[in-house]
């Protein structure tokens, strides 16, 4: 059953951290609303210790999640735990990027306009 957890991102909660790098060890999902990666927790990146994958917070057609709410109710049954920091500032879904060894295309542009990111498709 998931569930969704109020954290402040400044003192996240110790114990909660530790339960979000328990399910994400285990291969479990881990909801975590924000515009960018620079917005994950330090304290759950540095507990964890690996890379943390990241997509965006709702089904594919479905509209962007701006806080942990609303991907929280479209993700439900597929995320085992919401960590909600609180809205996102931006209130703008992610720019996304494929990036290999022979090209970079970009997906979406969003929060950073393609001119912007630095990338020379």
């Amino acid at each position: 059953m998931a569930e969704i957890v109020h954290l402040d991102a400044d003192r996240p909660d110790p114990e909660v951290i530790r339960q979000a790098c328990a399910l994400l060890a285990a291969g479990e999902l881990v909801g975590i609303p924000t515009e960018t990666v620079c917005g994950i927790p330090p304290a759950l990146a540095r507990a964890f210790g690996r890379p943390i994958a990241l997509t965006s917070a709702n089904k594919s057609g479905e509209a962007d999640a701006t806080h942990a709410k609303e991907a929280f109710e479209c993700l439900r049954n597929d995320v085992s735990l919401f960590l909600d920091f609180g809205p996102t500032q931006m209130q703008t879904p992610s720019t996304i990027l494929l990036c290999t060894q022979t090209e970079t295309k970009n997906l979406r542009e969003d929060a950073v306009p393609a001119h912007e990111s630095g990338i020379k498709q």
